[in-house]
């Protein structure tokens, strides 16, 4: 889903728009290092019934950066719940040639960790609860 159907779709209240600016703030910063990313929002957010006023925007976020860069991240957010996934690849592919994690290869990697940690969140496994942002 585009950036501007989603806004349309999922930001129609202050609060909502309010979670979206915070997440297109963080995906900027990851833009500007030259990171490729794949970013799918789930949760009470998208999830009918829409809560009207969410307490945060979850996040899977799929980045292709460098090995061993610096967080970009900021500690301990409590409205945007980010569940970051580990890439692999050569070193010496640039960061934009890098392809990211499938919708199902998050799913699997956050269900596994909501299961370990006692977690009661899941996300259906065929990604009906899931968009996609482009």
């Amino acid at each position: 889903m585009c950036w501007s159907t989603f806004v349309e779709e999922y930001g129609f209240n202050q609060r909502r728009i309010e979670l979206i600016h915070m997440l297109q703030a963080e995906l900027a910063v990851i833009a500007s290092k030259g990171w490729a990313y794949r970013v799918y929002i789930f949760g009470s957010f998208i999830k009918e019934p829409l809560r009207a006023v969410p307490g945060d925007i979850d996040v899977l976020l799929s980045i292709s950066q460098p090995f061993g860069a610096e967080r970009w991240y900021q500690a301990g957010r409590a409205d945007l719940h980010i569940k970051h996934i580990v890439m692999s690849a050569d070193p010496s592919t640039p960061a934009t040639l890098r392809a990211g994690k499938t919708a199902q290869e998050m799913i699997s990697v956050f269900n596994e960790g909501c299961q370990l940690t006692g977690e009661k969140a899941r996300i259906d496994g065929d990604g009906s609860d899931l968009v996609e942002l482009i």
